[in-house]
């Protein structure tokens, strides 16, 4: 899955450097000599970002890097545009970044994408309607508004479920403790997170149930089933601060 995403992502970068290397000789691009120099930057830079993606899987600051770099990219190569419309329409690419930053990056990050698409898409924007077309003006920043905004939520609702699933997958269906897997995973966080905290000691309690087999037996499922539902809830009362509380029989 990490080999096609990375290569998915170097395609999409590829096809973002193309589209300023075209407006190059197009009337609606660049109409200044800054402006072209900036989009000439801007593809250099999308032929380096690729590269990366193409070889390999970034790291957290070269991910972070690069959702950086590509929303100055983006905003820089929109409004230098000659034409508004044009440059309006430039800020679609924010969509593709929002849902990249969406699934691998914070809140604070996407915010940040977000806002600088709202002020070049509004700055873009006032600039058609003073030209005379202020109702094409709207519709057409309310349709690109819509765009940009439904992809990364549509990334933050499936990152929560997948979020919640995982959740699961770690949480005894009966007790609501940690099951196994879910031990081993609070608990390797816990080491990690130990300096920082300065926890400098890891201890392991078992608790077992004197004869809970005889009490399947003579009192029925239902009865034990209540019974380690009520221990799990006793431990997670008698404990506090980091303990990870788990059933692992």
């Amino acid at each position: 899955v990490r080999g096609f995403t990375a290569k998915m992502m170097g395609f999409i970068v590829v096809v973002l450097g193309v589209v300023p290397a075209l407006m190059l000789l197009s009337p609606s691009g660049p109409g200044t000599p800054s402006g072209r120099v900036i989009s000439i930057a801007v593809v250099v830079l999308c032929a380096v970002m690729a590269t990366v993606w193409f070889t390999r899987w970034p790291t957290r600051n070269e991910s972070l890097s690069f959702a950086i770099l590509s929303t100055l990219s983006i905003a820089a190569v929109a409004l230098v545009w000659s034409d508004p419309l044009t440059g309006l329409l430039g800020c679609l690419a924010f969509a593709a970044l929002a849902g990249y930053v969406a699934f691998f990056h914070s809140s604070h990050l996407l915010a940040m994408v977000l806002v600088t698409a709202a002020g070049v898409a509004v700055t873009r924007t006032v600039q058609i309607a003073l030209a005379g077309d202020a109702y094409l003006a709207t519709v057409a920043f309310l349709m690109i508004g819509v765009g940009v905004l439904a992809v990364p939520f549509s990334a933050q609702v499936l990152v929560h479920l997948l979020g919640s699933d995982a959740l699961q997958s770690h949480t005894d269906a009966l007790t609501g403790l940690r099951n196994r897997r879910g031990f081993y995973r609070s608990v390797r966080e816990l080491i990690k997170a130990s300096p920082a905290r300065g926890l400098p000691y890891l201890a392991v309690a078992m608790v077992d149930l004197d004869r809970f087999k005889q009490v399947n037996d003579t009192r029925g499922h239902a009865t034990g089933d209540r019974l380690l539902v009520a221990v799990g809830a006793s431990l997670r009362q008698a404990t506090r601060g980091h303990a990870v509380v788990a059933r692992v029989g």
